[in-house]
């Protein structure tokens, strides 16, 4: 994560950094959680005190830093365990979050069911007064809409209810 070829941030700042052995570098990482830093480090590195039970919102903390750092590969070994006591809950209103937590960690099962909830339930176009429930993909298309941020393979996934 630090090396001279790191994309992030944080890397670039410690390698145009004045090194100096007699006072450390300092990296300060303002932007994450330092809890849910401190599990992924721990994760990464294998140490025994890694939590086995996480609250929702740890779990959705992790999935955030575990995206920032790009190593869902690397954590993946723990995801299903932190996941294990809130999977009944992936529908259940307040949960939203399951939609980014399955996304980081790839889990096809939830991904693809929520993902087409919200579709569904996010994209309607107001038809004859009322509201009916019809995904507008192509005309939002260039408009900052579905097109342009989510590949065409899942959209074309999503049922169109009639």
């Amino acid at each position: 994560m630090l090396s001279p070829t790191s994309p992030f941030s944080e890397a670039q700042r410690f390698n145009n950094s004045p090194y100096s052995s007699a006072e450390p570098f300092v990296l300060r990482l303002h932007d994450d959680d330092p809890v849910a830093l401190c599990i992924l480090l721990k994760a990464l590195h294998n140490h025994p005190s890694i939590p086995r039970l996480l609250s929702f919102k740890q779990l959705v903390k992790i999935a955030v830093v575990v995206d920032k750092y790009d190593c869902s590969h690397a954590t993946r070994m723990y995801c299903d365990r932190w996941m294990k006591g809130w999977t009944n809950l992936t529908k259940k209103t307040g949960y939203e979050e399951w939609l980014f937590v399955a996304w980081v960690w790839g889990v096809e099962k939830f991904f693809g069911k929520l993902f087409r909830k919200a579709v569904v339930e996010a994209c309607v176009r107001r038809v004859g007064g009322g509201m009916d429930k019809v995904p507008v993909f192509k005309e939002r298309e260039g408009r900052g809409g579905f097109g342009e941020l989510v590949p065409e393979s899942v959209l074309s996934s999503v049922p169109i209810p009639n």
